[in-house]
């Protein structure tokens, strides 16, 4: 079953048995009967850009034999559809925040991501989409519920772990890695905004961190965030300060958007409707500057880069992906002379004696 009528819903409550039928029969290859199903909301949604719902799943599967025992399964899922506050979805729409995640979660599901986070070691650092599908009223993503399999957001109140940032670091730099060596090897294959539009994202960025400073009011957290909330314009900007190269970021990096398993080895990054073609130092300053203890990026700010830059590296390595691109070049030649390049025809070509050199 490669095709589904699947409609995007208004709300999770709007969610029927036929529809969840169909969701999993498309996603299994084959039909299925279910059996019992709830949904459920969150206890807090305030401030989030969608309406939430978590949804519990028992169903028989057509694959079986009919001579054999059929065995009952399950499937845990949330669903993402578009926020309930008029002037969140207003906002949504405006910036079409929706498409972007759709198809960011569609492109995870691709053969060329998969096979690259594979050789990089990498498992799968985003929650898996069972479906995904919007129109410019309402949107529908459903994605794998990672809570029950002991993944958790981990907010501490005076900030992560340093074994946290390096684990988080770890995975978005083979998201940047990817991401970059696809626009290597596709150069319109993404259809995500390019540069940042910075009096959206001021606007934005700072009704969310009033946002976040009254949920942690009473710990570091909210102290850090009062702090920021005064340097909003110069975190924006950091990209233009700091320039590096152009893949796919994440843009709301912090840790409120990752989930880690009980032992901190593993994580998963949600939360993509700002996904952006940008400067990956943007998501390592969110990161580190949000949401780690101040010791860690204190102490340890070497140690940490150094996580990301090998783990970039070695993804580049593992999957034969050439460090300099015409792109990087552009964006190198762009940046010195002031002014947009063109790059007609270019080369590189290593010296004939490289033996003791430090680089």
């Amino acid at each position: 079953m490669n095709e589904t009528t699947l409609l995007p819903l208004v709300s999770p409550k709007h969610l029927s048995k036929q529809w969840l039928e169909e969701l999993l029969s498309y996603d299994l290859g084959h039909s299925v009967k279910i059996t019992e199903w709830t949904v459920k909301s969150p206890e807090v949604s305030n401030g989030f850009l969608s309406e939430i719902g978590f949804v519990r799943v028992k169903f028989f599967s057509s694959e079986e034999k009919e001579t054999c025992p059929r065995t009952e399964k399950s499937v845990s899922l949330v669903l993402k559809c578009m926020p309930k506050e008029p002037n969140q979805g207003e906002f949504v729409r405006k910036f079409d925040l929706a498409r972007h995640e759709v198809d960011f979660y569609k492109y995870t599901k691709s053969e060329e991501f998969i096979t690259f986070c594979k050789k990089s070691d990498l498992s799968h650092p985003v929650p898996k989409m069972f479906w995904g599908g919007q129109n410019n009223d309402v949107f529908t993503i459903v994605l794998q519920d990672l809570s029950t399999r002991n993944f958790r957001v981990m907010i501490e109140p005076e900030g992560n772990s340093l074994e946290q940032l390096k684990c988080t670091l770890s995975s978005i730099a083979i998201i940047h890695a990817v991401g970059l060596a696809t626009l290597c090897h596709h150069d319109h294959y993404f259809n995500f905004p390019r540069k940042k539009r910075t009096g959206i994202m001021i606007e934005n960025v700072r009704a969310g961190i009033k946002q976040q400073i009254k949920m942690f009011a009473g710990n570091r957290i909210a102290s850090t965030l009062e702090a920021v909330l005064t340097k909003v314009v110069d975190l924006i900007n950091v990209a233009s300060r700091y320039p590096l190269l152009n893949t796919l970021i994440h843009n709301d990096l912090w840790i409120g958007n990752v989930m880690i398993n009980q032992d901190d080895t593993t994580i998963s990054i949600i939360d993509w409707q700002f996904i952006n073609l940008g400067n990956p130092v943007c998501d390592i300053v969110t990161l580190l500057f949000l949401s780690g203890k101040p010791s860690a990026y204190q102490q340890h700010l070497t140690e940490l880069l150094n996580c990301y830059w090998n783990t970039f590296e070695q993804a580049m390595k593992k999957n034969n992906v050439p460090h300099l691109s015409k792109q990087w070049l552009e964006e190198l030649l762009s940046y010195d002379l002031g002014h947009s390049v063109k790059i007609t025809e270019w080369t590189v070509k290593s010296p004939e004696v490289s033996n003791g050199f430090l680089s």
